[in-house]
């Protein structure tokens, strides 16, 4: 059936969001047609669409769909019909996309008479995420009218396995083990290579470890060594918005610097003795790290090289990683807590200095070891569980700090979801390193299964790939390149890992 209000409204986003309102409510893909004034010679025009596919381009967050679309001019004047006049947008009221250039290029523009008919097949470059809701929206220049069509499409939304391709890039020279990474403005990797594997510490005779930085066009590699101190073994890094690069190193409690214009090293300074500074954020300007030897949050100035610390509530925590930046709040950092008997997401209100505990699960489990966690556009923390084979996500908007509101299973404002079975060939899984690409791809990987790959959350799906080895052992280092290439550490080959699409 069809719909038809007339309004004397003359805003164009009041329309819109009206239609919407009207198509959420009652549903199907009928058409919805909103007109305007009484002597409008577009009030009684009808849409039809006849078919709507989607199929796969070279990028896993955007495909081309295809819409079959038929208007009839049921009026009495003639109508112009142009590609500009339709737009794809999402049952939230964004704009996908508009249509290209139509296939035929005469096939669905130009004139139709009183009484004309004119199909034709429009086409978008859009973003997958949000299809599932989509519709068609036609607003004619002629007139104040705006027809809905909701979509149901003929396939269901692509994988993102299309033309991807997967290259892993050996570290001869380097100290070995490769860490924590971070990527510069110009896509450049950025790694640590402490030449020991912290468990929680390094062997007290190893030598100085060193930063590496992989020239992404170049695919060279070159190694700045740390100076000859003890323990000087670095672990993560980060990059200030000058493009420095900031380490940790835990063994000897020191975050340093290093200036990659220069090649030098511009210090190191001493944080709380034995406190493990372990994972590092900016937020504000203002350095953030986990304290993992002794549960806390740590804060550093990097211009008057001061520092203070937060502890966390809970005893014997272990925070790991940590994240800056929040959207929505950008007072909060979120972190990690690593011991299985905590498990639990922590939150840090830098206005306050107030720390808030959010419990993962009802009951403890020895595989849940909350590990990496990165901030979505909504400001939701999403993390990898270490043994658990499993990521979580937190609404902060439904969780209670310190409580977790159910009997069993996740708690409140918390959600699970499992990886397929490993392989028979890799049965063991560690999910650590984690990136967020756009609102749709959670980017992972498992040092234990010896796979990268991603969480869809338009389509609930994951998908993973298999690695050369399963001796590769993807660890805490993943990033997204500017490129959309993504990377990652293979700590036991001593290499880095590239994934294109």
């Amino acid at each position: 059936m069809h719909l038809s209000i007339r309004t004397s409204l003359s805003v164009r986003e009041l329309l819109i969001w009206l239609a919407l309102a009207l198509v959420v409510v009652l549903g199907g893909w009928h058409l919805f047609i909103i007109g305007g004034a009484d002597n409008s010679p577009l009030l009684r025009q009808a849409l039809r669409v006849e078919s709507s596919t989607i199929v796969p381009v070279s990028r896993p967050d955007i495909v081309r769909v295809s819409i079959l679309v038929t208007v009839a001019n049921t009026g009495t004047q003639t109508i112009t019909l142009r590609p500009g006049d339709f737009a794809l947008v999402s049952g939230q009221g964004d704009v996908l996309g508009r249509a290209g250039v139509p296939q035929p290029s005469d096939a669905f523009s130009g004139a139709i008479a009183p009484g004309g008919v004119r199909t034709g097949l429009l086409t978008f470059l859009t973003p997958a995420a949000g299809l599932s809701q989509a519709y068609l929206l036609y607003h004619p220049d002629q007139g104040n009218v705006i027809f809905y069509a909701h979509l149901t499409f003929a396939a269901t939304l692509p994988s993102q396995t299309i033309l991807t391709t997967i290259t892993e890039h050996p570290l001869n020279d380097g100290a070995g083990m490769p860490w924590g990474m971070a990527v510069d403005a110009a896509g450049d990797i950025w790694f640590a290579e402490p030449g020991c594997n912290f468990t929680p510490i390094c062997p007290s005779d190893t030598p100085p470890g060193q930063l590496g930085e992989f020239v992404a066009g170049a695919h060279t590699v070159n190694f700045y060594t740390l100076p000859d101190i003890a323990g000087n073994q670095p672990l993560f890094v980060a990059l200030d918005g000058a493009g420095n690069v900031w380490f940790t190193t835990p063994d000897n409690s020191m975050i340093g610097e290093f200036d990659p214009r220069t090649r030098r090293f511009v210090g190191q300074w001493p944080v709380i003795p034995d406190s493990g500074p372990w994972d590092l954020t900016f937020n504000k300007g203002v350095i953030w790290y986990t304290e993992y030897f002794i549960s806390g949050i740590g804060e550093f100035n990097p211009q008057t090289h001061t520092y203070r610390d937060f502890a966390t509530p809970t005893l014997n925590s272990h925070p790991y990683g940590i994240a800056g930046g929040d959207p929505v709040n950008d007072n909060l950092i979120w972190f990690t807590e690593n011991n299985s008997s905590v498990a639990r997401i922590g939150v840090l209100d830098t206005a306050s200095g107030h720390i808030a505990e959010y419990p993962i699960r009802a009951r403890s489990a020895s595989e849940l070891t909350p590990h990496l966690l990165a901030l979505d556009y909504r400001g939701d923390p999403w993390w990898t569980e270490g043994f658990m084979r499993a990521i979580g996500t937190l609404d902060p908007a439904v969780a209670v700090p310190g409580r977790c509101g159910t009997s069993h299973g996740d708690c409140r404002g918390v959600r699970e979801f499992p990886l397929p079975p490993a392989p028979h060939s890799c049965p063991h899984s560690h999910v650590s390193g984690i990136a967020i690409q756009d609102k749709q791809f959670i980017w992972i990987d498992d040092s234990g299964s010896g796979q990268v790959g991603n969480y869809n959350v338009a389509t609930h799906q994951f998908t993973l790939y298999d690695l050369g080895s399963c001796e590769a052992h993807p660890y805490d280092g993943l990033v997204l390149g500017p490129d959309r290439h993504i990377w990652w550490d293979e700590q036991f080959a001593n290499a880095l890992g590239e994934l294109i699409q």
